[in-house]
């Protein structure tokens, strides 16, 4: 299980760097191979975010209190925001072609920085925990007959899909049909990253007093609006 985990974690990590580092390729080429390695870091971080997810949890289950995903969730998006503010500030003062490429190839070679880390610490983790016997295809296709577990499914691909589109195409929207500046769409961007971490602990404990049901309903009515 850890070399699961190891593998698809630096596969992803490694199509990403390599995306950005695509633009040093000619147009046509460059295009396809940007697409080809997001698609492969999108499918590998899909195959191992579960088990990542089950492992981060098994390793502090008991050792901490409720709190602690707050905490985590809050700092997590405060320091994912200074990242993409940096990354997207890279891409902002790009005057020039030639600029804007080696903006790119600079990310490219911060992720690669942050790869290389990622490398030396993933290994210091300690073992997941075993999951017992592989379960046959029959049992792991039993929830399906739940008309509930079908209905929790459904939602949660229909979010992932309407969150891919949107994450895609909105800043691509903002600039090219709404004509906005690309330094504003980041600047709304990081508000809304901050926001997200400021109102992660409220949201956590209104989850606690009234279960998380209401609260992930407001969100989802907040994000249609």
């Amino acid at each position: 299980r850890r070399r699961y985990l190891m593998v698809f974690n630096l596969t992803w990590r490694t199509c990403l760097a390599l995306t950005c580092f695509t633009v040093l390729l000619p147009l046509g080429i460059g295009g396809t191979a940007m697409a080809m390695l997001f698609l492969f870091a999108q499918i590998a971080f899909q195959l191992c975010s579960p088990a990542q997810t089950a492992w981060q949890i098994n390793a502090v289950e008991g050792k901490v209190d409720t709190s602690f995903y707050t905490r985590r969730e809050t700092w997590f998006m405060a320091l994912y925001t200074l990242c993409m503010c940096i990354a997207e500030l890279l891409v902002a003062l790009a005057g020039t072609d030639a600029e804007l490429q080696r903006s790119f190839v600079w990310i490219g070679g911060i992720i690669a920085v942050l790869l290389v880390a990622a490398t030396r610490l993933l290994p210091r983790l300690p073992d997941p925990q075993a999951a017992g016997s592989a379960m046959p295809l029959r049992a792991l296709a039993g929830p399906l007959r739940s008309p509930v577990f079908r209905r929790v499914v459904m939602a949660g691909t229909l979010w992932s899909l309407a969150n891919v589109f949107v994450g895609s195409l909105a800043n691509l929207y903002a600039v090219r049909i709404l004509e906005m500046d690309f330094f504003a769409v980041m600047l709304w961007s990081m508000l809304g990253n901050l926001l997200r971490a400021a109102f992660t602990p409220p949201a956590a404990k209104m989850a606690e007093r009234m279960g998380w049901r209401k609260p992930l309903t407001a969100y989802i009515a907040l994000a249609l609006v």
